[in-house]
């Protein structure tokens, strides 16, 4: 292969990437800093450089590189030696088909269309009132429908399309099967579970939000977080974004009134950073593989620390004093038995985002179900509210009280999204299934004794080798066959689930 070639298309893949770095701090900068009435100046210099980007991506001179590096529909790594090579000019052709197949036009409409429909949604939450909010999302399905079709390959669904944008090769066909799976198990085990006895009053106190923070500090820096590359901060909606190879911003929220709730929030944040500080390493760093390989591989990593580890009982042998430390008023008459119950707790909740780990993935295949719907054109927008609230009562024998508790809570649909939800419960998936690989590396010792005996660092480290420093090199779907030498299965996280609330419950 020409390797004076393979360097033009690196140096242009880089620029893109700087670009997108850019985009990234307009948009950190408006969720954390910018005054309200931002938004619509933004929203334009947004379009702007998405279609800087885009220019550069689907240019003559990329069309030229790549058509001279070999790639084509048939072979879409072209002349590519190492795994690298063959990894950037696959994702670079892909995005070059992309770009060439949506137009200029569109992509400016649809950053409009979102920009208002997001507006339009935290008014309509505010108010809690659906009908102001929906011929806003009817917009956003009729953009993604139309982006859809000039996408779509051959016996593809606009659907899958969608959802490929997030998690590369799966299909809502195995989502089917997987979560008719997931339902099945866990329905009758939140049932089982959800009326146990669990006093959970202390947590909701006042606790002075300076030492939370220092407390969630002090685990991100036994995670690994380096915080020479990453800063915390609090915004509105907890997240986590690259502004550059060495600019890692994780935000968190104070306003839950559950001690748990920003604890979780910053760890699972600090999760996704830590993903993408050791996958922008060595020759992908700056470039566009220098993250994860996907969104269900990165909530993998998030819940596996927010879940797998933070709740684990083991986890608090030797931090529960420190904590009671902090907030001896609160705390000092509460065991580390009835802590770690009160965090476990299984209560069906309307909140997605609060929900415990027996109930989150029947919140996810609610909003699977309806989204797909949606975009199949079997579900009508006006139709949402009395849909979700049926499927609801069904998952959580719960009637939903507002529509702010339900079909108005999360911001991702107003916010173009559709495709997005599955990836919350493939990263569970994922996790337990990676869990299995990291007990039997560690000897075949159970996660708990793991995090006593080795600690968080020397997991973290396994993380980094076998999971981040992969990047986007590879698919999720290879990676997790490469870690684990099998397919995904979900009976990893139902067997795992099942296990953990038997030794904390019963």
């Amino acid at each position: 292969m020409n390797k004076e070639l393979f360097k033009e298309l690196e140096d242009l893949d880089k620029k893109i990437s700087m670009i997108n770095d850019i985009t990234q701090v307009l948009e950190y900068d408006l969720e954390v800093n910018a005054p309200k009435k931002a938004s619509q100046e933004r929203s334009k210099q947004l379009a702007w450089a998405s279609l800087e980007a885009h220019k550069i991506a689907s240019s003559d001179e990329m069309k030229s590189l790549l058509e001279r590096l070999g790639a084509s529909e048939g072979n879409e790594e072209g002349f590519g030696e190492s795994d690298y090579e063959k990894a950037l000019i696959r994702e670079r052709f892909k995005e070059l088909q992309k770009a060439l197949k949506i137009p200029e036009s569109h992509i400016e409409k649809k950053q409009e269309i979102l920009t208002t429909s997001y507006e339009k949604w935290v008014e309509a939450r505010e108010k809690n009132d659906f009908a102001l909010f929906a011929p806003y999302l009817e917009n956003v399905i009729e953009c993604l429908r139309e982006e859809a079709n000039y996408l779509k390959k051959p016996n593809q669904s606009l659907y899958d399309v969608l959802l490929n944008e997030y998690e590369p090769g799966i299909t809502s066909e195995q989502l089917d099967s997987i979560f008719e799976q997931l339902e099945t198990s866990l329905v009758p085990l939140v049932a089982k579970y959800k009326d146990k006895d669990v006093k959970t009053d202390f947590l909701y106190q006042d606790f002075d939000i300076k030492k939370q923070e220092n407390f969630s500090k002090q685990i991100l820096r036994e995670m690994g977080f380096d915080f020479d590359r990453g800063t915390l901060a609090i915004a509105v909606h907890p997240f986590t974004i690259s502004l550059g190879g060495d600019d890692f911003r994780i935000t968190t929220r104070y306003t839950d009134p559950n001690l748990c709730d920003p604890l979780c929030s910053t760890i699972h944040e600090g999760g996704h950073a830590l993903y993408e500080m050791n996958s922008a390493i060595n020759e992908i760093k700056g470039t566009s593989l220098g993250e994860g390989a996907s969104m269900g591989l990165h909530e993998s990593q998030s819940r596996f620390w927010e879940n797998v580890i933070l709740k684990n009982p083991s986890f608090w042998d030797n931090r529960y004093e420190d904590l009671q430390s902090k907030f001896p008023s609160q705390l000092n008459n509460v065991s580390k038995t009835d802590f770690v119950k009160a965090i476990n707790k299984v209560n069906p909740s309307y909140i997605r985002v609060n929900a415990d780990e027996a109930t989150y993935n029947l919140h996810i295949i609610l909003r699977y179900k309806l989204e797909k719907q949606l975009i199949e054109g079997t579900l009508k927008v006006e139709d949402l509210p009395e849909a979700w609230n049926s499927l609801f009562e069904k998952y959580f024998s719960i009637k939903v009280d507002c529509e702010s508790n339900g079909c108005l809570q999360d911001v991702h649909w107003a916010s173009g999204l559709i495709g997005y939800f599955p990836t919350y419960a493939l990263g569970n998936l994922y996790s337990a299934q990676i869990l299995d690989k990291i007990q039997q590396d560690f000897g075949n010792r159970e996660i708990g004794d793991i995090i006593k005996s080795d600690g968080l660092g020397e997991i973290s480290k396994w993380l980094a080798v076998n999971v981040h420093s992969k990047g986007r090199i590879y698919s999720p779907t290879v990676v997790l066959k490469q870690i684990t030498n099998k397919d995904l299965d979900g009976n990893y996280f139902t067997q795992y689930l099942e296990k953990k609330l038997e030794v904390i419950f019963d």
